[in-house]
């Protein structure tokens, strides 16, 4: 089995963001048949586009997310293996 990731890194993720990768996702999987893993590497997430990541299928590899701000910061980033 293969495992396909779609990355973006974003210093500070809108929920524009989190659309353009799932929409990048979606076209991946019609163009190759094969559904990849969507991953958004960020420093701050506006609080709904981390609610529009989660009904969206898009990865979060933060440890614990905690709010500053009005918006939410993820210090520890755990590695993907591939």
């Amino acid at each position: 089995m293969i495992n396909i990731y779609s990355l973006r890194w974003k210093s500070k993720a809108s929920i524009g963001d989190v659309a353009e990768l799932a929409r990048i996702g979606k076209l991946y999987e019609k163009v190759k048949g094969i559904k990849p893993h969507l991953v958004l590497v960020t420093g701050f997430v506006d609080p709904k586009a981390y609610e529009a990541a989660a009904k969206l299928g898009v990865g979060s590899r933060n440890k614990t997310p905690t709010t500053t701000n009005r918006s939410i910061s993820s210090t520890t980033l755990k590695p993907i293996a591939v």
